[in-house]
């Protein structure tokens, strides 16, 4: 099938993704840090472990749900792709085909991705289900663990009947306990380490070269569309 070099993202959502994923790799790393006592960055002056880690997870993680969530979500729109990321009936399908696939059952694979169609100039099938699925149970999470956390920030270090910003952030207080806060919260911190590797494998393997270098560049080798 021939192939066209086409841009696959723009600037702006590439500094968006690098971004996102150095704030989810600080989050990471903070979180466990101050969940363990064993910090990356130090436990003598003037790193002082505990509140440099602290610091730094609540940065990163405002930071990712103020700003860099609805960014995201900004350029999706405007690169037309935010109505591509919606998750179909033949989504579900095609998972389950993939499934098939995967353990030997179904021979043929179900997707055709990354076909681009020049006279209209529009990608069709531009991401794999599983990327689809995936944004919204990331962002999902998010949400949630920023519910908790500002939850579990308001307890520890304000008291429960504050009024102001923080109150308003850690509403969740007057819905959980501290205990059940701090498992859900942590659950998500876990969830994300144990994702990650399998990110980086993913992009790592030569089959996923051109879209890891898209996520770079921007270019990539488009399948064109037969008419």
């Amino acid at each position: 099938m021939k192939t066209i070099i086409v841009e696959r993202h723009s600037l702006g959502f590439r500094i968006i993704h690098w971004l996102q994923v150095i704030l989810m790799a600080i989050m990471v790393v903070t979180g466990y840090g101050i969940y363990s006592g064993t910090y990356l960055f130090g436990n003598s002056p003037p790193a002082f472990g505990y509140f440099s880690n602290f610091g730094l997870h609540v940065i990163a993680s405002t930071f990712l749900l103020m700003v860099n969530i609805p960014l995201l979500l900004y350029f999706l729109y405007v690169e037309r792709d935010l109505g591509s990321q919606i998750i179909r009936p033949r989504d579900i399908k095609n998972l389950w085909r993939l499934g098939l696939n995967f353990i030997g059952i179904r021979k043929e694979y179900p997707l055709r991705l990354h076909r681009y169609n020049p006279e209209k100039r529009v990608w069709i099938d531009k991401y794999h289900p599983m990327q689809k699925f995936f944004l919204w149970v990331e962002i999902l999470l998010i949400i949630l663990a920023a519910v908790t956390g500002y939850g579990l920030y308001k307890l520890m270090y304000y008291s429960s009947s504050e009024i102001g910003f923080l109150a308003a952030f850690g509403f969740i207080t007057n819905y959980m306990s501290l205990a059940t806060m701090k498992q859900i919260h942590f659950g998500v911190l876990l969830f994300f380490a144990t994702i990650l590797p399998f990110h980086i494998y993913l992009a790592l393997i030569p089959v996923n070269w051109n879209l890891l270098k898209s996520n770079i560049f921007g270019w990539f080798p488009a399948k064109v569309e037969k008419k």
